[in-house]
């Protein structure tokens, strides 16, 4: 008896709807009870960044496409399988009138952070009609609704880390090649493309370095992972003139997310410079063979001119009696007259001449 109620109902509720209308205009909607539902947004992409997160919002319409005036209910679903995603709606009950429409929020949040870019729930926002409001009759029985669908996302953020793998500082001469090691982390919430690059590549370049291994290197690394060891190398000029200390500066940054904070560390390039560059050596080699030549010949002019001198003087006393007349020689230009005062002033320190003069005699 009761499969015979429901049609009945049915139909004795179709004849009040007719009557109720029947005074009125002709109707400029559907006949019966009806309802839509849609969203502005059906792929809406959470943002859950551990430093920079928020909720996603989209707006929804419900609209009563009858000629009746109408109540209308809406419920929501969120597939299962994160649960600490929530799925919120500004308001689910509405009294519309025949032709009306209505719009309100849903806003999805989650209190965990980092959630993996690869998550993906499907949504669901069915909108039933309630009650038919001028004949105040329930409109179970009519079974109206209508649903639209949709998917939450999670949107990718890119996080890097770069990190020193052995010694902080190479101690390098010129003309030498050196390689140095690093490693990078995904910390971010997918698989990104890390890419680690010399910055400070052209200064080092118009200081003569060069790169047999090239300035940059990139690397597929899955999220929460770390990529394989990796090197980078660097030749010093063929000429270094002054010992100092160089840094070279490497940087990692995520393509997923170009604009994410970048990873830095710096290596220490210690140069040492050549003997022949030293200061000490650099005045040594100042002095040319033409120098050498110019002073042997200035220290050996006064050495004979010293020794002219005094064969003349002992001759001159010895001689005292006759009656020769001794010219003094004329004194030998030195083109040094500083260095001539130097050579005297050495000879000058013998105790006694006499020693010289017996020095002579034998000679």
């Amino acid at each position: 008896m009761s499969g015979k109620s429901l049609p009945l109902r049915l139909l004795i509720a179709l004849i009040i709807l007719t009557l109720v209308t029947a005074g009125q205009a002709q109707a400029q909607g559907s006949p019966t009870p009806a309802v839509e539902i849609d969203c502005n947004e059906k792929s809406p992409m959470m943002n859950v960044h551990p430093v920079d997160h928020d909720s996603v919002t989209i707006t929804c319409t419900v609209r009563n496409p009858s000629s009746y005036d109408e109540v209308i209910q809406v419920d929501k679903e969120l597939e299962e399988g994160q649960p600490s995603i929530d799925m919120m709606l500004s308001e689910d009950s509405f009294n519309i009138a025949a032709g009306e429409e209505e719009s309100f929020q849903v806003e999805f949040s989650s209190s965990q952070t980092r959630l993996s870019a690869s998550i993906s729930l499907d949504f669901s926002l069915t909108a039933r009609v309630t009650q038919i409001t001028q004949a105040n009759i329930p409109a179970e029985i009519f079974n109206v609704s209508a649903e639209v669908t949709g998917t939450l996302g999670i949107e990718k953020y890119g996080m890097v880390e770069l990190e020193q793998n052995g010694v902080s500082t190479i101690n390098m001469v010129e003309s030498e090649e050196a390689k140095f090691q690093f490693v990078f982390s995904n910390n971010g919430n997918d698989r990104d493309k890390i890419r680690v690059t010399i910055t400070n590549e052209q200064e080092l370049v118009e200081k003569g370095f060069s790169f047999p291994l090239g300035t940059f290197v990139s690397e597929d690394v899955d999220e929460n992972s770390q990529s394989s060891i990796r090197e980078l190398s660097i030749r010093t000029p063929s000429e270094i003139e002054t010992t100092e200390r160089i840094s070279v500066i490497l940087e990692a940054e995520s393509t997923n997310e170009p604009d994410s904070p970048k990873s830095e560390i710096k290596i220490t390039i210690s140069l040492e410079a050549s003997a022949s560059n030293t200061g000490l050596s650099g005045n040594l080699e100042e002095v040319s063979k033409d120098d050498v030549v110019k002073y042997a010949g200035i220290g050996g002019s006064a050495i004979l001119g010293l020794v002219i001198l005094i064969l003349a003087v002992k001759s001159v006393g010895r001689k005292s009696n006759d009656n020769i007349v001794y010219e003094e020689p004329a004194p030998i230009e030195v083109d040094d007259d500083d260095e001539f005062d130097d050579l005297m002033d050495s000879l000058a320190e013998f105790d006694e001449i006499d020693d010289f003069d017996a020095a002579l005699d034998e000679f």
